[in-house]
């Protein structure tokens, strides 16, 4: 019997089991057999050439056809001069708009895309990004553009953004956004018609509502974001009375008027913001068709974050400067005329947030430093009656109306608020000198806000300035280690 059993190992038989077994008792291994994986849904990445305008728009059009992961890489040295309206989408754009599914690179080696400065060109931004779409520029420097007109159109002077964009090395300079003018009232014999407001701009540089990254030494600067003019009061022969005058447009910075953000998160690492304005647009004055006076003249508009705003959202600064931008009221309304009666010029707009202005949100500053930015409110408008009111200044590097603002390791220094003069009147009314006051020369925070800043930060918030106090900060705030 033991032998028996030896063979059956030994032969690595089981007839009990019907199985074969090896000398250990183990399964034998399988063979591996190589086999192809199929591969769906993936796309090749393409790489496009482009010397020219028209090759960089027909590449453009091609990466959007083809979809997945492009490049463009751009002849050295070339300047792309743009001279007409590619399409409308979201207002006007001189190239064609990124659109959905296509992640676009645009790599340069010191090359200029620009609107072209020849008479007679059109106004247009030069990107549109699409949510959903992605577009990274690299090496470039965008001038020149400029978005006008009302909404959207005046949103991005050289991109308008709702997907994600990724500057690296990339100088965004010279552009403008514009709001358009408010109508003028009309004449009518039974009912009046007010002036209507000027339309509203926001990103000189960049409007932003999605995903945006700066970096590698990205420079915005001399970038600019003017509220349109409001329009002028109609007039009622029934009565002889003018009629309401229209207020100002609102300028918004945009990364201000560099940069604009509404519900994006953004973040800039070693990148510079320098010389951006954002400037309310003027009040409604006398209607040059009339002549006539208005019972109230419009107020200035509001300029809010010169080098950014943020309206909502997330943003994050790590090692930027921030240096000599300024947000600028719109000057009030004026009317050069007694008939048919004095009255008083129109208010001068607020400007609030020299460097940054922060609405809503949250905002993280670190290594970051704020320099010889201005908050000024607009003067009054002209009366023969009385001059409007000055508009206030505040927070000559910073304003924070609401959100949530981190500081640290930041220096704040030579930044100023300063308010607006009151316009000139001929006296027929008497009142007091009515100027605008500066508040925070440095950083103003609203009661709604809150601010977190450290030891290094509050050492190195000096020498700034305002009209009314020689605060560095103005309201309350939280002292972190």
């Amino acid at each position: 019997m033991r032998l028996l059993s030896w063979l059956k190992n030994w032969t690595g038989l089981d007839r009990s089991r019907g199985a074969r077994r090896t000398g250990s008792g183990r399964q034998p291994a399988r063979q591996f057999r190589p086999q192809l994986e199929a591969l769906e849904d993936r796309c090749v990445p393409t790489i496009y050439t482009a010397g020219s305008t028209s090759e960089l728009i027909a590449a453009i059009n091609a990466a959007n056809m083809a979809g997945g992961t492009n490049t463009i890489t751009l002849k050295a040295n070339t300047t792309f001069d743009l001279t007409a309206v590619d399409n409308t989408t979201d207002g006007a754009n001189g190239l064609p708009q990124i659109t959905r599914k296509d992640s676009l690179t645009i790599a340069g080696i010191g090359d200029t895309i620009e609107r072209s400065t020849t008479a007679g060109t059109p106004a247009f931004r030069l990107f549109d990004v699409a949510a959903g779409s992605s577009l990274t520029l690299q090496g470039l420097t965008l001038q020149n553009g400029l978005a006008q007109g009302q909404g959207t159109a005046a949103d991005g002077g050289a991109i308008f953004n709702q997907g994600t964009l990724h500057l690296t090395g990339v100088i965004v300079q010279n552009n403008a956004a514009v709001g358009a003018n408010g109508a003028d009232g009309s004449i009518f014999s039974s009912k009046k018609l007010d002036g209507q407001s000027g339309g509203d701009a926001a990103g000189g540089g960049i409007w932003s509502s999605g995903t945006l990254k700066l970096d590698g030494d990205t420079a915005l600067q001399a970038n600019q974001a003017v509220g349109g003019q409001g329009g002028a009061a109609g007039v009622v022969f029934v009565k002889y009375v003018g009629y309401v005058y229209g207020n100002g447009g609102a300028g918004g910075g945009g990364l201000g008027v560099g940069l604009y953000e509404t519900g994006s998160t953004v973040s800039l690492a070693h990148s510079s913001l320098t010389g951006n304005t954002a400037t309310g647009g003027a009040g409604g004055g006398t209607n040059p068709a009339y002549g006539f006076g208005g019972d109230r003249l419009g107020a200035g508009g509001p300029g809010s974050g010169g080098g950014i705003y943020l309206a909502s959202g997330s943003l994050s600064l790590d090692t930027v400067t921030l240096d000599s931008n300024t947000a600028k009221g719109g000057k009030g309304g004026s009317a050069r005329t007694s008939f048919p009666q004095p009255g008083l010029g129109g208010k001068g707009g607020t400007g609030s947030g020299g460097g940054i202005s922060v609405a809503a949100g949250t905002a993280t500053l670190q290594h970051t430093t704020l320099s010889s930015n201005s908050a000024v409110g607009g003067d009054g408008g002209d009366d023969i009656g009385s001059g409007g009111y000055g508009g206030d200044g505040f927070g000559g590097a910073l304003y924070v109306g609401a959100g949530t603002v981190t500081l640290s390791n930041d220096t704040v220094t030579n930044n100023s608020a300063i308010g607006g003069e009151q316009g000139s009147g001929g006296g027929v009314l008497t009142s007091p000198p009515n100027p605008g006051f500066g508040h925070g020369g440095g950083i103003d925070i609203a009661s709604t806000a809150t601010v977190y800043l450290d030891s290094f930060t509050l050492a190195n918030t000096v020498n700034n300035q305002a009209d009314t106090d020689l605060s560095n900060i103005v309201g309350t705030y939280i002292l972190q280690p």
